[in-house]
């Protein structure tokens, strides 16, 4: 956005939101299965010594993409 400027990014943002909405509405159920099984590969087991560690309790995760002050 630094050099594209909010209008132009708006613009660059739209285009590559279409064509991915266009690649997911495209794809074949053998690329949905090679997704899938990749996925299933690399998931890992939750950890015993977090796992639950919250359970009960009212969290609230605050997710930052950028904190920059104007």
């Amino acid at each position: 956005m630094k050099y594209l400027g909010p209008y132009n990014f708006t613009v660059y943002d739209g285009v590559k939101t279409i064509e991915n909405n266009q690649q997911k509405a495209l794809a074949s159920e053998d690329d949905l299965t090679k997704v899938l099984n990749y996925t299933k590969q690399r998931q890992t087991e939750p950890n015993p010594e977090y796992y639950g560690v919250a359970k009960k309790k009212n969290i609230i995760k605050i997710h930052l993409e950028s904190s920059k002050p104007s």
